[in-house]
């Protein structure tokens, strides 16, 4: 299901305080932050992009629940970080993180008015020593939380709770061979509690299931990014980033009477309670990404320079089902390596104005490749009908295509101002 809501208003205001104490052994950032947004929906819930008179007047029937939604958010926060007297010869730093939401959702719908409030204390802390001017180790650990919120479809959701989350990090920042190569890693560990997931439940006409969020996971990301950047020569830089993700469902409870209860779902395997984790897609995301640039100036005259660019990314296939689900491989968008280039000439101007003119490519093979794939009902596209998270659920896709291989000019002039 697809709900269409139009923004109507939104206006915020951050007023923060600097101070710094002991020879600004301590200094502290704090502050207040408001938020404000307005939005309405136009009344009307659809299941499928279909024409069919049957399924439009499903789509009437459900309707949408909620017809306007206020939210607003009134956060305090506060980062004070502090050097240590000078026992480890001023290398080490911590820096803590005090912040309190609080957020307020004001919303007007056909079965009534509601008022949902959620408040949270977030706290972080990061350690960082500099054992040389070339190197620097860092750890920290952090909270967050998504706010809560009136599901659309109240029959079910009710109110959704707020999502919580517990990150862990360790990490490097580096120079080396005469600061000609820098070199930084991290890794990182993410913890979701009361995950806010969309699931399917049955709805008030047969045999047709409407997909609502509940409160119903925990999830954990893992991943490592490294990145590199070498100036060999002069005029030459080269840089080389990778990054490797494993994101995974760790308990998802079977919604009764829903897709995956054999109540709702006679050929289910599932009952309501199970553990569906292992089944449920989790988000969008390769697990494996490259990326790879050369940057040359080819030739300097006078103040003028021309300057070559040549990029390529590459990613591992994506998994908009999971990998234990019948026929996943169907919605699953391949794996794909892209280069990029740009020639530009960059020439001074009288008045110490610039300007640059410069020729790129994108996509400089021309390879066709899948974006996305969108389920979409039993209705919409040429592509075969795959089964989807649990059996007995079908349904079709529509494919987005990659652009073809495109080129283009660049002209940008900056100037000065004298006052």
């Amino acid at each position: 299901m697809m709900a269409i809501q139009s923004l109507t208003g939104f206006f915020n205001q951050e007023i923060p305080f600097l101070d710094a104490l002991l020879d600004h052994r301590i200094n502290c950032v704090s502050g207040l932050y408001y938020s404000k947004g307005n939005a309405k929906n136009p009344g009307q819930s659809f299941i499928d992009f279909g024409s069919d008179p049957t399924h439009r007047a499903i789509s009437d029937s459900l309707g949408a629940k909620i017809l306007s939604v206020t939210n607003k958010s009134a956060p305090i926060f506060s980062q004070i970080g502090w050097t240590p007297p000078p026992l480890l010869s001023d290398r080490l730093g911590l820096i803590l993180g005090l912040r309190y939401n609080r957020d307020i959702r004001h919303g007007a719908g056909v079965k009534g008015d509601y008022s949902f409030r959620n408040t949270q204390f977030l706290p972080a802390f990061t350690a960082n020593y500099r054992w040389s001017g070339d190197l620097t180790t860092y750890a920290k650990v952090a909270t967050g939380y998504r706010a809560g919120y009136r599901g659309l479809e109240a029959d079910y959701s009710g109110t959704v709770g707020p999502e919580s989350l517990k990150s862990y990090e360790v990490g490097m920042k580096s120079y080396f061979l005469d600061r000609r190569v820098r070199f930084n890693a991290a890794a990182f560990v993410t913890k979701y509690k009361d995950r806010q997931v969309s699931i399917g439940v049955p709805s008030d006409v047969p045999a047709v299931h409407i997909f609502t969020t509940l409160n119903a996971g925990r999830q954990s990301v893992k991943g490592i990014e490294l990145e590199a950047l070498m100036e060999p020569i002069d005029d030459l830089t080269l840089a080389l980033n990778y990054a490797h993700l494993h994101n995974h469902v760790d308990y998802l409870s079977a919604f009764g009477g829903g897709l995956y209860d054999k109540t709702g779902n006679p050929v289910s395997p599932y009952t309501a309670g199970d553990n569906i984790g292992d089944t449920y897609p989790v988000a969008p995301t390769p697990a494996d990404s490259i990326g790879a640039s050369v940057d040359y100036t080819v030739l300097h005259f006078s103040e003028n320079t021309l300057t070559a660019h040549l990029d390529f990314r590459y990613q591992s296939y994506i998994a908009q089902t999971a990998s234990a689900a019948p026929g996943h491989e169907l919605i699953r968008l391949p794996s794909c390596g892209l280069p990029n280039g740009r020639l530009a000439w960059t020439f001074e101007l009288p008045g110490n104005h610039h300007a640059k003119i410069s020729a790129w490519s994108r996509n400089l093979t021309d390879k066709c490749y899948l974006t996305s794939n969108f389920p979409t009902g039993d209705n919409g596209s040429s592509v075969p009908t795959f089964v989807g998270d649990i059996p007995g659920y079908t349904t079709t896709v529509i494919q987005a295509w990659s652009e073809p291989r495109s080129y283009g000019i660049d002209l940008s002039y900056r100037f000065l101002l004298s006052c």
